[in-house]
């Protein structure tokens, strides 16, 4: 029996969860992991880890929560160690009324969003002195009509915030005509996502 209570790690990469099992594990402190259903069947076969339980989607932040809170009252954690992106925004919802029983692993609401937030990130950069790649909105293909002229490619796309599309894969555009054709496939591209020199 461990003198430590035990601790849940919301996972992600298996090579992260297996390092941080197994550190805390060396420590005397048992490790249990939880994982997304979305992720299929993972194999976390480790003498570090006790118990290997899956959770809802960590998008679908109702069912998320009720299942780790569940979780929490039966196995009576005292630290949650999220090892993602989407762990970070699945519990930034629910921050709160984590911190009132358990260690939460990560920092506040205010700055994970700072941080998955690239406008935030980059408006932060500049008022640091930090150089960044340009960077462009457009909010409709008429926007994106106009700047012609300005824009330099190599352009690269990403989610405005990864709190909005966490799994998003980045895209590069050479070519004007590349990025025009995706505006019409997708009207909301523009919305969704900043663009930035490569």
């Amino acid at each position: 029996m461990s003198e430590y209570p035990p601790v849940l790690v919301l996972a992600g990469t298996s090579r992260v969860v297996h390092a941080i099992a197994r550190c805390l594990h060396s420590h005397g402190i048992v490790v249990d992991v939880g994982y997304p259903e979305t992720l299929g069947q993972v194999d976390f076969t480790s003498r570090a880890v006790r118990q290997v339980h899956r959770l809802p989607d960590f998008g679908r932040t109702e069912a998320f929560g009720g299942a780790l809170d569940e979780l929490l009252e039966r196995n009576g954690y005292d630290t949650l160690i999220p090892t993602t992106d989407e762990s970070l925004v699945a519990i930034t919802p629910i921050y709160g009324s984590l911190r009132r029983r358990l260690y939460p692993g990560c920092p506040a609401p205010e700055v994970v969003n700072a941080v998955l937030d690239k406008r935030i990130t980059l408006k932060i950069a500049l008022e640091c002195g930090i150089d960044v790649p340009l960077e462009h909105r457009f909010r409709s293909l008429d926007d994106l009509d106009r700047a012609r002229d300005t824009l330099r490619f190599p352009l690269l796309a990403k989610p405005a915030s990864k709190a909005e599309e966490a799994n998003f894969a980045l895209r590069y555009f050479q070519t004007f005509e590349q990025l025009r054709g995706t505006f019409l496939d997708d009207p909301s591209f523009g919305c969704k996502n900043l663009l930035q020199e490569y």
